[in-house]
């Protein structure tokens, strides 16, 4: 046992404490997680599907955790993550505490923390909660089902649709060195639509690790819009994994746009297990200095007439390092599956790395299946024509990689959302963003 020897011993001696601080339906799944923590570990460059990042190195710091859930102190001014003209419903998660206040309306869908879910519906935190992370021999979301304590609950019943869009910040703020394990339950009934915006932004002048995982349910017929956004600093490091489990004619777009950040670990787990169901899945990795961004998707196609459609771009400066795995699984029953898959990538600099490894396992007849990758840089052609129309070639270098970027702000379908994030990339692309000083999306 390596690093994880740590947590096992960090384990045994608060057990007692974190399950005080916590629910009995969070405690119910712990002792199967620290199980599979002890058998699978933290995954090293050994295997397959972690080669192109040193998680381990990121775990082997001696992290402080907040598990006596005390109320840490953050300016009231990180709280104004806006997108102005937005409309929305907020909430807060400071280090992994999250607010029980959510300011803006919800209308008839129930947003609060799964610890007082846990009280107000025990019968769906007990039904959903770890369920399909449980699967997973990953052993940092295991270690964060063992750890974590608390998380956002976000329930829209049958029919409902969501009045405004849910904006969850997410904001590290430590002197010190500090762990932070977050956890994010989203239940969709029948019919049900809404749309949700994850900003996470670091102030902490020490060395941070946040780690989360998202659980969405989908049920028949339901439209969910999940959006992330990261923004936080050289010092910080992110490992967060996503499972999606979706029924018949449900609609899930999940679009997640790094800016500026340490190291990032993105896993991306989808089961289309109703007839006829459809994922978008984009996303969108801007880095320069030594940043890393690492990105790996599954999408299982379990059910007929599913269909997938999966789009990552990364631009990348000086000794930058940005990986792409994604597979895409097409099972035995899923007959009339479409599915597609593109990776395309720009090096901006001959120190940086960029490694990409679309997948496809076909198992079924009658269906419509592609991928490709692309890694080269700025197209010389196209340079050559802006240039000759009289547009300064620092511009026409601008103007190139804004609209390479183009296609993955296309896919956000809020207005006010969509501009913001313009915004927000042109002022990366340019330098602006060269470190993180404040919540840039409040400017």
């Amino acid at each position: 046992m390596g690093v994880e020897k740590q947590y096992m011993e960090l384990l045994a001696a608060n057990r007692a404490l974190i399950d005080e601080n916590s629910s009995e339906q969070m405690n119910a799944v712990r002792d199967a997680a620290i199980e599979n923590l002890r058998q699978n570990g933290i995954p090293s460059r050994r295997l397959e599907d972690f080669r192109h990042i040193d998680l381990p190195s990121l775990y082997a710091p001696d992290y402080g955790l907040n598990l006596k859930r005390l109320s840490l102190r953050v300016s009231g001014d990180m709280y104004r993550c806006s997108v102005p003209g937005m409309k929305s419903a907020t909430i807060c998660v400071t280090g992994d505490v999250p607010s029980l206040q959510v300011s803006g309306r919800c209308g008839e869908a129930v947003i609060t923390t799964i610890r007082e879910a846990s009280r107000t519906h025990p019968e769906i935190v007990s039904r959903y909660y770890g369920r399909l992370s449980s699967e997973s021999a990953d052993g940092t979301v295991a270690l964060n089902t063992a750890l974590a304590q608390d998380g956002i609950f976000i329930y829209i019943p049958d029919g409902v649709k969501m009045p405004v869009p849910l904006q969850i910040v997410n904001v590290m703020q430590s002197p010190e060195s500090i762990m932070s394990n977050r956890r994010l339950l989203i239940v969709a009934g029948r019919g049900a639509e809404g749309e949700i915006l994850v900003c996470d932004h670091n102030f902490s002048a020490a060395t941070t690790l946040s780690s989360q995982v998202t659980e969405i349910y989908a049920g028949e017929g339901a439209s969910l819009q999940y959006y992330e956004v990261e923004e936080t600093t050289p010092d910080s490091a992110r490992v967060s994994s996503l499972f999606a489990m979706q029924q018949a004619a449900s609609r899930l777009l999940l679009d997640t746009i790094t800016l500026h950040n340490g190291t990032t670990r993105n896993n991306y787990d989808i089961a289309l297990a109703g007839e006829g169901a459809e994922i978008e899945l984009v996303g969108m990795g801007i880095a320069d200095k030594t940043q890393q961004i690492d990105n790996y998707t599954r999408i299982r196609h379990i059910a007929p007439r599913c269909t997938s459609n999966e789009l990552f771009k990364y631009i990348l400066d000086g000794e930058a390092t940005a990986s792409f795995k994604g597979c895409i699984v097409v099972e035995n029953r899923a007959d009339k599956s479409v599915a597609r898959q593109t990776n395309k990538n720009i090096s901006l600099s001959p120190e940086s790395h960029i490694y990409t490894e679309p997948q496809l396992e076909i198992y079924a007849d009658d269906v419509k299946c592609g991928h490709g990758a692309t890694v080269g840089q700025l197209d010389e052609s196209a340079l050559f024509y802006l240039r000759q129309r009289g547009i300064p070639e620092a511009e026409a270098r601008m103007m190139l990689m804004l609209a390479f970027t183009g296609d993955i702000i296309d896919k956000v379908r809020i207005l006010p959302l969509k501009e913001r994030l313009a915004c927000l990339v042109d002022n990366r692309l340019r330098g602006g963003i060269d470190r993180c000083e404040g919540c840039a999306m409040c400017k």
